[in-house]
């Protein structure tokens, strides 16, 4: 090991004296950022992720890693030193793994120096280190891989050129292939042949955040196979022809071995295969309930995955998935049984049990077409079945299938009825995106009517805005309260109509206001303003009377985050974040039998507006009038459990409602409510400020409502607030991006560039000087 580092340190001091090592990390730092800001446009995204950026690693890698390797042997072929290095008293190994080092040592440092971009762009949103740190190490074995392809490559050619060239040629190929692999439509065992050596393919799983021991035993074995290939291609050279017989056939002998040992290596790793989940969340590790469900199992659950072969051969998401069912049968001790069907070419089979067909574009001959695919789940239990009808990855996967197996088991599936508590507002034109998001997860939707009775087999009532609902409305809502129901309240103390100018006014006293009243919730007819909002656009007419579109940090529209929220709570407990419009205050005067749990607060930076409720665009003078004797943190969000007092025990019948009899309860039975003192914010509002989470807070609600605790948890551990939205002062914001812009274009390279003049200015004073002390010894 001594001589090959001997071998790397010269190698090194070689690459860093001349302007090679700077230039590579020059480029590699340059290009990725250049390719990562601004033609992936990071910052105009607005999202979260280093996807983009560590994305980019395979392309790179295959330019640059050529480029460092290209001169590692050709350059001494060419310099005529080839054959005097091997007279050396160094062996081929110690040969190949220095120069290999050499590279690697290189290939770090440029690693290193691109540390700047994940570590700013951390200012701006939330990253998961444990998720950047497998990419990182994805990208290391990716270079390891590319260094030794590089190597292998050189020393079978004299010209630096012809190594590069083929070098790019061979890493791209085995980069793009994995992707190209969808378009086109090769026969099965070819595409299953290319997707096994696509470089990319197996660095995915890292990306993911994901350690693969299959994928990590892949590029080790490239590594090494490439660096016997080196190996050899030096042995050739240092055969003694005397002996050439002899050495040839243990040459061929150790070459048959060494291949036969990388084909085991390679099946083996396919065959067992372990998965480290690296993610702060564990998203890739089954949950507590998905290993505790064969308890929950009488008889045995089968999961059918209808997969096509030719997807199979050509995306990785159907690998993934097949192995967290597979992982999910093993744990269920024989309760579940899990296989895979190829629906053939009708589909029949599939479509019998609503599997959709999915559409794929390949190329076949040089044409393209459409090929019709399948990648669907069904679940059956006795006579029952539930059907996951299209799926690609496994992000939702986990809740899904729990959630399903329980209502086969169980032969009930849950009902949620929508109440639409506004006049402006309908279940069809403005909570699209909130019924998908509970009908995706597996309940049924129902709407509920004003001024009726509530259907008895629902299980959660979704009370969606209170400005139209009057105390009849709240009569049929406490009744269901009664006999145990469930309720989430979406309400305002003040009414914003975005169709009058953001007019505000206060919604009338009674209903759904008094209703909460009597249970000990108070919600105010005030708005909360907060320091922590959105950037919101408004159309606005200017003086000549043409109309402009002008971006105003609104804090009407309260952005809330993790810190204020009850991280001990299963509907928060990994909040990812909320966005509420107009919300108001609530409080709690709390009653014997209920239980409060605050859910979520504003910054200790809000403030009310009680008077002059100032929304507009043009208000914005007016939005901090009463800022200063009202600051403070203000409760927006609660849970309460317990027995509820009914509203009407000892109040009037509302006109229109039937009375409720002798034999009604003056108290409900355990059961629980939660209120948010927003109604807009599970409106299609959602989709255009990207709060997407806003579904899933109200999802994770009704999972909670419905007493599934652990559901929650495991929806949750794949949630979190995907922009970067950690720094809301535009101008600070502004700011940060040209620093960040700064020191990764700028002071970064330059550092580096001023780096190797100094080292040259150095090294040329040394020669300069060793020269005078020979002429003067002369």
């Amino acid at each position: 090991m001594k001589r090959a580092l001997i071998v790397a340190r010269r190698e090194l001091a070689s690459a860093f004296n001349s302007p090679l090592a700077y230039i590579f990390i020059t480029a590699f730092l340059v290009s990725c950022a250049v390719f990562f800001f601004f033609v992936g446009g990071f910052f105009a995204a607005g999202i979260a992720s280093l996807r983009g950026w560590f994305g980019l690693m395979p392309l790179m890698l295959s330019v640059l890693m050529p480029a460092l390797t290209m001169r590692t042997w050709a350059e001494e072929k060419r310099q005529g030193t080839y054959e005097s290095l091997l007279t050396l008293p160094f062996t081929g190994l110690e040969l190949v793994a220095g120069k290999y080092l050499a590279t690697m040592a290189v290939a770090s440092l440029a690693l290193v120096a691109s540390l700047p971009v994940p570590l700013m762009a951390g200012a701006f949103g939330s990253f998961d280190p444990g998720t950047v740190a497998s990419e990182y190490l994805g990208v290391l074995l990716l270079a390891s891989a590319s260094a030794a392809i590089g190597q292998a490559i050189s020393s079978a050619t004299r010209n630096q050129m012809s190594a590069f060239l083929a070098g790019v040629a061979l890493l791209t190929a085995l980069n793009l292939t994995g992707q190209a692999i969808v378009w086109l439509d090769p026969p099965s065992w070819l595409a299953g042949v290319v997707n096994w050596f696509s470089l990319s393919n197996r660095f995915s799983s890292f990306i993911r955040g994901v350690l693969d021991t299959g994928d990590l035993a892949f590029f080790l074995l490239v590594t090494a196979a490439f660096l016997r290939l080196t190996m050899l291609s030096l042995e050739r050279v240092r055969r003694d022809r005397g002996s050439a017989g002899p050495r040839r056939r243990r040459e061929r002998l150790l070459s048959a071995l060494v291949a036969l040992a990388f084909a085991l290596g390679a099946w083996a790793t396919d065959l067992h295969r372990l998965r480290l989940d690296l993610t702060a969340s564990r998203a890739f590790t089954l949950s507590e309930a998905a290993r505790n469900l064969r308890r929950e199992i009488p008889e045995t659950v089968r999961i059918t995955y209808y997969l096509s072969g030719s997807l199979a051969e050509r995306h990785p998401g159907p690998a993934a998935i097949e192995d967290f069912l597979r992982e999910l049968a093993a744990v269920s001790r024989g309760r579940i049984a899990f296989r895979v069907t190829d629906p053939g070419e009708d589909g029949s089979a599939a479509d019998a049990f609503g599997v959709a067909p999915q559409q794929m574009q390949v190329v076949e001959r040089s044409e393209q077409r459409v090929a019709v695919v399948y990648t669907g789940i069904v679940i059956q239990y006795l006579d029952r079945w539930h059907t996951i009808p299209a799926v690609i990855g496994t992000e939702t996967l986990e809740y899904e299938t729990v959630k399903a197996i329980r209502s086969l088991v169980a032969d009930a599936k849950p009902v949620v009825a929508l109440l639409a508590g506004d006049d402006d507002k309908s279940l069809e034109a403005d909570y699209r995106t909130l019924a998908a998001t509970l009908e995706g997860a597996g309940y049924e939707l129902r709407e509920a009517a004003r001024g009726a009775e509530i259907d008895p087999d629902v299980t959660v009532l979704f009370v969606l805005g209170n400005a139209a609902l009057d105390d009849r409305d709240a009569y049929w809502i406490d009744r269901h309260v009664m006999r145990g129901g469930r309720v989430f309240f979406a309400a305002k103390g003040v009414d914003v109509n975005p169709d009058y100018g953001l007019l505000a006014q206060q919604v009338a006293d009674g209903g759904i206001l008094s209703l909460l009243s009597a249970w000990g919730i108070d919600l105010a007819r005030e708005l909360v303003l907060d320091q922590s909002s959105l950037t919101v656009p408004f159309q606005t007419q200017g003086a000549a009377g043409g109309y402009a579109v002008s971006y105003v940090r609104y804090p009407h529209w309260v952005a809330l985050d993790a810190r204020y929220a009850n991280g001990s709570h299963p509907v928060t407990a990994r909040f990812s974040g909320l966005d509420l419009y107009w919300p108001s205050p609530l409080a709690t005067r709390p009653l014997p039998g209920i239980e409060y749990l605050d859910l979520v607060k504003t910054t200790p930076r809000a403030w009310r507006q009680t008077r002059d409720f100032a929304a507009g665009p043009d208000d914005q003078e007016l939005y901090d009038d009463e800022r200063e004797a009202t600051e403070g943190q203000y409760l927006v969000g609660l849970s309460a459990s317990g027995s509820f007092p009914s509203a009407f025990a000892a109040s009037p019948v509302p006109d229109g409602a039937p009375p409720p009899g002798p034999t009604a309860p003056a108290s409900s039975p355990p059961t629980r409510i939660v209120v948010v003192s927003s109604a807009d914010f599970l409106t299609d509002l959602m989709q255009m400020s990207q709060s997407g989470f806003n579904a899933s807070f109200a999802l994770s609600a009704a999972d909670w409502l419905s007493s599934s605790d652990d559901l929650i948890a495991i929806r949750a551990r794949a949630e979190s607030d995907p922009r970067l939205n950690r720094i809301k002062d535009e101008r600070d914001k502004a700011f940060m991006i040209s620093l960040t812009y700064l020191v990764n274009l700028g002071l970064v390279p330059l550092a580096l560039i001023l780096y190797g003049v100094a080292r040259a200015w150095k090294r040329s004073r040394r020669e300069a000087a060793a020269r005078a002390g020979r002429g003067s010894e002369a």
